[in-house]
């Protein structure tokens, strides 16, 4: 053998630089899919649980009858709109107001 041979024989680096790149790459890869599956539970999931209170459409709802009611002039409607579930007592510190 001559001495480019040997030279080019003995050349064959190693291959650590890959495995840090890979190393690296799928590292980053990982992450992203964390954090959408991360994302997925606990974002995403907190819109599909059902609600146990009124809706936004319930309150457009709401507000057209209240609308349509003074429109008409049955104000008596239009007050049950705006007091419909409240309580008929408060506290207020040690006493209680009685609404009629």
């Amino acid at each position: 053998m001559n001495e480019q041979q040997l030279f080019r024989q003995q050349k064959k680096g190693s291959l650590l630089w890959l495995w840090i790149l890979l190393t690296v790459v799928g590292g980053i890869v990982f992450i992203v899919v964390a954090f959408f599956v991360l994302y997925y539970i606990l974002i995403a999931g907190a819109f599909l649980t059902d609600r146990p209170g009124p809706t936004t459409g319930d309150a457009w709802n709401a507000t057209r009858q209240y609308y349509k009611a003074i429109q008409n002039h049955d104000y008596a409607t239009a007050s049950n709109y705006l007091v419909g579930q409240l309580p008929s007592s408060v506290a207020l510190g040690s006493s209680f107001v009685v609404a009629n």
